[in-house]
C-alpha cells in the first residue's frame, strides 16, 4: 500500500499453493495429500506507525523461528 491505513482493520486471508510448486522446491517427491508437516505463518509490522507482530501458531518470544512452537499444517 502506498499510505498505511491507521483505523482499526480486520484482515482475513485465503491462500492456495499448489502441490507442484513443492515439488519444485525439492529434488525428491514428497506425498502431500493427508500428511500431516509442521509450520507457521507470521506479520511482521515493525516499520508502521504501529508497531505489531502476529502469527497463526502462538509463539513463546517474539522469535518466528521455534520449532517447537510450529503448528500442525494438514495438506488435503
Amino acid at each position: 500500500l502506498e499510505e498505511e491505513i491507521t483505523r482499526e482493520t480486520k484482515w482475513h486471508l485465503g491462500l492456495y499453493i499448489p502441490f507442484d510448486f513443492f515439488r519444485r522446491q525439492t529434488e525428491r517427491e514428497i506425498l502431500f495429500s493427508g500428511r500431516a508437516f509442521r509450520g507457521n505463518f507470521y506479520k511482521c509490522a515493525d516499520r508502521s506507525s504501529h508497531p505489531h507482530w502476529g502469527s497463526w501458531s502462538p509463539v513463546n518470544e517474539l522469535n518466528f523461528h521455534m520449532p517447537e512452537c510450529f503448528g500442525e499444517l494438514i495438506f488435503q
